[in-house]
């Protein structure tokens, strides 16, 4: 079977309980009360301080590890500053690209969706519209540059979700945002931040949670009642999405071409990456920041590696 022969009931695209009903109800209640505005975290007048680390020196990618020791204090600052820029790039090319996905999932199955359904991925897409600016406006304020797009592996898939059914859409969606987001979160919160960096991710941070919820809701619905044939090859597509894009979180290669400096070390080396990525610093953060969301994937039987 293959993801485009997943049953897709077009009358009735989710199944609700009651609970399940409810739930999102409450999700479009409370966004219709307190969605961001663009100008409600940066603006034009809003300084920047790039003296101040923009996240947690100890979530720095190759801290704790001899490569980390090989950089000055100016070089571990601008590293630190590249790879806040690599996070908010992620979600710029990520909410860029559901609203067409959850809008042209609206126009093919609206009959399908239940009034909250239709709503919440409305107001959902409205949302990832304004968190696109306000990202775009805080490289703009930094003079950072946008990191390169995802690679082919996942623009590709991206480009195959509007063709199955909508549960895959967004749990791949929830995929990425999810752990994008929990990476951000724990990463940025901290007393030594730089404060418009802070507040920015924890502002977004209580939408992205709505996000969240909406998916597994969604996610756990659809797994509670499609047959196992169909359930496997969602996992089976979804578990080589998550191992790899937990890879992409740890260490991102293209750091070299988002620096001033030659770094002192090969990121292009695979021994060098793998150290990196599967250093004792980052075991302790992964083993952390992703517990909720690798146990949810764990129940639902996408990851048996946790």
């Amino acid at each position: 079977m293959q993801l485009d022969q997943i049953n897709i009931n077009t009358n009735r695209i989710f199944d609700f309980t009651a609970p399940d009903s409810k739930a999102i109800q409450n999700l479009v209640s409370v966004s219709n009360e307190k969605s961001l505005s663009l100008n409600s975290i940066i603006d034009n007048d809003t300084v920047i301080d790039k003296t101040k680390y923009p996240k947690k020196v100890d979530c720095a990618w190759c801290y704790g590890t001899k490569y980390w020791d090989m950089l000055d204090e100016k070089q571990k600052l601008e590293v630190l500053w590249a790879e806040v820029a690599r996070d908010v790039s992620m979600f710029i090319f990520l909410e860029q690209s559901l609203p067409p996905l959850y809008v042209g999932y609206i126009n093919q199955y609206r009959e399908g969706f239940s009034k909250e359904t239709y709503e919440y991925l409305m107001i959902f897409s409205k949302e990832e519209i304004v968190h696109t600016l306000i990202f775009r406006k805080w490289l703009a304020l930094t003079n950072e540059e946008i990191w390169p797009a995802p690679s082919d592996s996942y623009t590709g898939f991206l480009k195959m979700l509007p063709a199955v059914h909508p549960v895959v859409g967004i749990l791949s969606t929830l995929t990425l945002e999810w752990a994008a987001e929990t990476n951000a979160i724990f990463t940025t919160q901290n007393a030594d931040v730089e404060p418009v960096t802070a507040k920015m991710f924890f502002e977004h941070h209580k939408e992205e949670v709505r996000h969240i919820t909406f998916g597994r809701r969604i996610v756990n619905n659809w797994f509670s009642k499609a047959p196992e044939s169909e359930k496997n090859v969602v996992r089976q597509i979804i578990s080589k999405q998550l191992t790899s894009l937990l890879d992409l979180i740890t260490c991102n290669n293209d750091l070299q071409k988002r620096v001033s400096f030659q770094l002192p070390f090969d990121l292009n080396d695979e021994k060098t990456i793998s150290e990196i990525r599967n250093s004792e610093n980052n075991k302790k953060i992964n083993a952390i920041r992703f517990a909720e969301q690798l146990e949810w994937y764990k129940q639902l039987g996408i990851c048996s590696w946790v």
